[in-house]
């Protein structure tokens, strides 16, 4: 199993409805990152996820991605 090194941005997608993180993977050149769906990795590293999100500065982005965090902690 691929182990997250960071985030490195993000971006919404209508089409899926969610923000979509870049990944960068321990052990993995930065040129191999991928971008994941927020409420994916928000299941499957949590503390990542939360330490990005607190860190975005732009606030109408941050505010946006803590309410899509916070959403989706209300279907689970």
């Amino acid at each position: 199993m691929l182990k997250v090194k960071s985030i490195a941005g993000h971006k919404f997608v209508p089409d899926v409805k969610d923000f979509m993180l870049e990944v960068l993977w321990e052990g993995s050149e930065d040129i191999e990152s991928s971008w994941e769906p927020l409420q994916k990795l928000r299941h499957e590293c949590p503390a990542v996820v939360k330490n990005y999100v607190e860190g975005v500065k732009k606030a109408s982005e941050g505010d946006a991605l803590r309410k899509a965090m916070k959403q989706g902690s209300a279907k689970n």
